[in-house]
């Protein structure tokens, strides 16, 4: 972390810009737990809002929050605790990711869908599956690739290395169960998180573009990458 403190010149008395490198405070992870909820809930909100409101909350926010939330703390599907590390520094919560073996995904995607139906009668069934179902086609992560469904920093830790933190520890639980490679899914507009995956090693393995009618809502479209690690 790098910080500026700002002194004068002894002989000129000008003003002096020094950087300054700042130690990174330890953060720590820990597995999630079903109390974690409620907290989980709003930090993977913040992490996708515009997807969440249009997808889970069929366009309330509000709803979205609760639907995270409520189903958090439930088994058997790609948003739930079992799948979450919660990353802390000096004990407070900072960001959270959720990672699990590829071979897994269809069956926690269809399980994540039984949830969410669940909140909705038969018309917002109906709407759910029209704003979803042109997902279906997405190729997210291969059967021999660790995926990482999902990686959130709290809005107010973004900038102090937490999610290259996250990073670093998807890679070392994705080498202790024996995977070789880690793929994950990103937003072709999120600047911020590119920048992260580029510098990390993750390369751009396939681009899928949004419908016009849904980019307002959803961004331009999704990336795929993979990054191969040592075993």
């Amino acid at each position: 972390m790098i910080s500026c403190l700002i002194t004068l010149s002894p002989d000129s008395g000008e003003v002096i810009l020094l950087e300054k490198t700042l130690p990174m405070k330890a953060i720590d992870f820990r597995s999630a737990t079903a109390s974690d909820a409620k907290m989980a809930g709003q930090i993977l909100f913040e992490s996708f809002p515009r997807k969440a409101s249009f997808l889970i909350g069929l366009g309330n926010e509000d709803r979205a929050r609760k639907i995270l939330s409520d189903i958090f703390p439930l088994p058997g599907h790609r948003l739930s605790y079992e799948f979450a590390r919660i990353a802390m520094i000096e004990g407070r919560t900072v960001g959270l990711v959720i990672a699990f073996p590829g071979k897994m995904l269809n069956k926690l995607n269809r399980h994540l869908v039984k949830r969410i139906l669940k909140y909705y009668s038969f018309r917002g069934k109906l709407a759910f599956f029209l704003r979803v179902w042109p997902l279906v086609f997405l190729k997210e992560s291969a059967r021999d690739e660790f995926f990482l469904s999902s990686l959130a920093v709290r809005n107010k830790h973004r900038g102090q290395e937490v999610g290259e933190a996250l990073l670093t520890h998807v890679e070392t639980r994705a080498a202790k169960a024996g995977f070789s490679k880690i793929a994950l899914v990103v937003d072709i507009d999120d600047q911020d998180a590119k920048e992260i995956y580029d510098q990390n090693g993750y390369g751009v393995k396939t681009m899928n573009l949004e419908s016009n009618a849904r980019v307002p809502y959803l961004g331009p479209g999704y990336q795929r990458r993979v990054k191969e690690i040592s075993l």
